[in-house]
C-alpha cells in the first residue's frame, strides 16, 4: 500500500503523512495527479526505532525515493526534570550529611 507524504524540498523532513490517501471515507478526495502536485508517494513508509530519549524525525530522500529517520534528544518532560532535580538535591544533602559527621 502507498503512503502519500509532503516534505520540506530544502530539508527533507516529512511534513505530512497519510497511509490512505484514497480510503472512501478518511481519504484526501484528490486523484493521484493532483496530489503528485503536492507531494509523493512511497511504497514503505519505515515505523522508527523507540529510541529512549530520543524522538525519531523522518526525511525523504528523492533521489532513493525513501523515507528514513535521524533521532535528536527529546525535551524532558516537567516530571522527569523535576525527578532528576530531585536526584540531584538528595544526593546533595546525602553528601552534605556524610560530610558532616567525619
Amino acid at each position: 500500500m502507498e503512503t502519500y507524504i509532503r516534505y520540506d524540498k530544502v530539508t527533507g523532513i516529512v511534513t505530512f503523512i497519510h497511509h490512505k490517501p484514497f480510503d472512501p471515507v478518511h481519504g484526501l478526495g484528490e486523484t493521484r495527479d493532483e496530489l503528485l502536485k503536492t507531494g509523493v508517494f512511497v511504497d514503505n513508509f519505515p515505523a522508527p526505532e523507540q529510541k529512549k530519549g530520543q524522538r525519531a524525525i523522518a526525511y525523504y530522500n528523492p533521489e532513493k525515493k525513501q523515507v528514513y529517520y535521524e533521532y535528536e534528544l527529546a525535551p524532558l518532560s516537567n516530571t522527569e526534570r523535576f525527578d532528576m532535580l530531585e536526584d540531584v538535591i538528595n544526593t546533595m544533602l546525602l553528601n552534605n550529611i556524610a560530610g558532616g559527621e567525619e
